[in-house]
């Protein structure tokens, strides 16, 4: 649940990463935030209100399974102001 309302995952849901890290898609995060998002060369961007981040699509804290990209939960909404 997020601002009250149940996410609603398009691929696999949410997962503890082996670094004790919460991943998500990319997608259903941005779209569960409201925040938007686009692709600009290997990076993924997301942007809400005032704030943005990237996501670069070769970090080793990325995970990218059957044309999905699984982030980070944590740092993603920091980022973006939560």
């Amino acid at each position: 649940m997020y601002n009250d309302k149940s996410l609603i995952y398009t691929h696999q849901p949410a997962f503890l990463g082996v670094n004790d890290l919460l991943y998500c898609p990319v997608k259903d995060l941005a779209t569960a935030l409201g925040a938007g998002i686009s692709l600009k060369e290997r990076q993924v961007v997301l942007s809400l209100k005032n704030k943005q981040t990237t996501v670069d699509l070769d970090s080793k804290d990325v995970l990218i399974q059957d044309g999905v990209v699984y982030v980070p939960v944590k740092a993603i909404v920091l980022k973006l102001g939560f």
